[in-house]
């Protein structure tokens, strides 16, 4: 079984899901892969200075309008239709990350908040001890996983 690193480059990254994209890697079953992708933004900065951070082009504003997503892989011998077993034995978060509230909507005007300024933190991540801390040295604990936010409801 072979390891395989894929690097977040232009040739690699997309910002939609689709069958039709190019393969970036192809491995065999039982191989392992680690990915490198952007934050949510496609900054290339380690931590973005003023806005607007400067991100990743050139991208198509339609294809590359979600998160950067790197990718994708074939696995040599599966068919359409078939279920893949993906295994995920680690998330390792970068050294640093950061928060983003615009209070809009419903939720908002419900919390009290609607029409509030956006607002952004930024923090440290010590990814070794699971903690990100933030200019005031608050500390919070890092539960690191795949996916958007949850859906309040």
């Amino acid at each position: 079984m072979a390891f395989h690193h894929l690097d977040a480059r232009r040739e690699t990254l997309h910002g939609h899901w689709s069958r039709d994209l190019p393969r970036a890697l192809t491995i065999d079953p039982g191989d392992t892969v680690r990915f490198r992708t952007l934050e949510a933004m496609w900054c290339v900065e380690r931590r973005p200075g003023r806005w607007p951070w400067r991100q990743l082009e050139p991208r198509d504003p339609v294809l590359d309008g979600g998160h950067a997503l790197t990718g994708p892989v074939a696995v040599r011998g599966a068919r359409a239709g078939q279920t893949l077993a993906v295994r995920i034995d680690a998330i390792v978060p970068d050294d640093w990350a950061w928060t983003f509230s615009g209070p809009a909507g419903e939720r908002a005007a419900a919390l009290g908040v609607a029409g509030a300024a956006p607002f952004a933190q930024f923090w440290e991540v010590d990814a070794n001890r699971g903690v990100a801390t933030d200019p005031k040295g608050r500390v919070v604990a890092l539960r690191p996983f795949m996916g958007g936010a949850e859906k309040i409801a």
